[in-house]
């Protein structure tokens, strides 16, 4: 007759793993988030702008004057307010 395996050992914290992943993620995406959200209104400008120009050099988006963002200004000056109508 064969002797019978002991029981393993069950590891009851075996959730600390996954916990510790899920909490790593959670902050890596808050993160992530967090400097997504501290945007430059002038580097923003000054970039559209020059995808506006590289785009009407091509002629995909030929005479568009308006600016996509309100309070831009061209070559990155001080941003002025829109009147109001």
């Amino acid at each position: 007759m064969r002797k019978k395996k002991p029981p393993e050992h069950e590891n009851h914290e075996r959730w600390l793993v996954s916990y510790a992943d899920f909490i790593t993620l959670l902050f890596a995406f808050f993160v992530v988030m967090f400097a997504v959200s501290q945007v430059d209104a002038q580097k923003m400008g000054r970039f559209v702008e020059s995808v506006q120009v590289a785009f009407e050099y091509r002629g995909v988006f030929p005479n568009s004057s308006a600016h996509p963002i309100q309070g831009a200004t061209p070559g990155g000056g001080r941003p002025s307010v829109a009147p109001v109508r």
